[in-house]
C-alpha cells in the first residue's frame, strides 16, 4: 500500500495535489522522499502543512542534518522535526555504504534532542515495520498555533 515518491528538487511538480489524490483514491499511502531538499517546500512551509493534513507521509534524509545538502536543507530538516512532519528517517544512499550505519546512533540522539525519544523510535523503527507489515501509519504532525489565534480565542 505504500508508495515512496521523489519530486523535482527545484521546480514544483505541476498538479501534484491532483496526482496525490488519485494515488490515495486507489488505496496508496504516499511517502515523499527528502522534502527538506525541495526548494518550493522551503520557500512555503504551508505546502508541507497542507500535505501533512492530507495524510501524506515524509521520509527525511538524515544527511541533511549534517548539512550535506546545504544550510537551507538542514534548517528545513530541523523545522520538520520540530513539527513532527517526518514518518521516517533514512539515508539517500543508493549503494552500500558502511559510513551510513556508523552515524545512525548519532542521528538518533540528535533527533531526540529536537523532539523526543518516543517520536524518534517511531520514525527510526516502528513506522518502517508498519510499512513492511502493511499497517496504517498515523501522522504525528503538530501544527503550532500562532499567538494571534490564541489572542483572538481560536483553537
Amino acid at each position: 500500500k505504500y508508495l515512496l515518491i521523489e519530486l523535482p528538487i527545484v521546480n514544483e511538480f505541476p498538479a501534484l495535489d491532483k496526482y496525490l489524490f488519485r494515488l490515495r483514491s486507489n488505496g496508496y499511502m504516499i511517502i515523499i522522499a527528502h522534502p527538506e531538499r525541495y526548494h518550493y517546500f522551503r520557500e512555503d512551509f504551508n505546502k508541507v502543512v497542507a500535505l501533512c493534513k492530507q495524510g501524506v507521509l515524509f521520509q527525511g534524509s538524515y544527511m541533511s542534518l549534517y548539512g550535506v545538502y546545504g544550510p537551507d536543507s538542514k534548517k528545513m530538516f530541523k523545522k520538520m522535526l520540530k513539527h513532527q512532519c517526518y514518518s521516517f528517517i533514512a539515508s539517500d544512499i543508493h549503494h552500500s555504504n558502511k559510513g551510513f550505519y556508523e552515524k545512525l546512533d548519532d542521528v538518533f540522539h540528535k533527533v531526540v534532542k529536537v523532539t523526543s525519544k518516543e517520536y524518534a523510535n517511531k520514525i527510526f523503527n516502528e513506522n518502517g515495520l508498519k510499512v513492511i507489515n502493511n499497517e496504517k501509519i498515523e501522522s504525528d504532525f503538530k501544527e503550532k498555533i500562532s499567538v494571534f489565534k490564541r489572542i483572538r480565542g481560536k483553537k
